[in-house]
């Protein structure tokens, strides 16, 4: 979907990955996971978790980065726990005002 932002519209993408612990939804922005299709094993590195209206999304940001494995086995995934599901409260921020 297109998300209006202060710079333009940018394409936002949600997928939900997972491994042999649970899944989560992943957040993806711009090209990021451009060929991502269902059933591929995905290399994620400096991954980092977000909450998002009280619930986790894996992010990958500009810093981490996100490959697709071609020809690998992966174990089954645990689709009971599910991370994104379960509500959580956020941290909030503390603001200093600066005289």
């Amino acid at each position: 979907r297109e998300i209006a932002a202060a710079r333009g519209p940018r394409r936002l993408r949600e997928i939900l990955v997972g491994d042999g612990t649970g899944t989560i939804l992943m957040t993806l922005w711009g090209d990021q996971g451009e060929g991502i299709e269902d059933g591929d094993i995905l290399n994620i590195e400096n991954g980092y978790i977000t909450l998002y209206r009280g619930s986790m999304r894996l992010s990958v940001g500009r810093y981490g980065s996100l490959n697709i494995l071609v020809g690998e086995e992966f174990p089954e995934v645990n689709m009971d726990n599910n991370m994104s599901e379960k509500r959580y409260e956020g941290y909030k921020r503390r603001y200093k005002r600066r005289y």
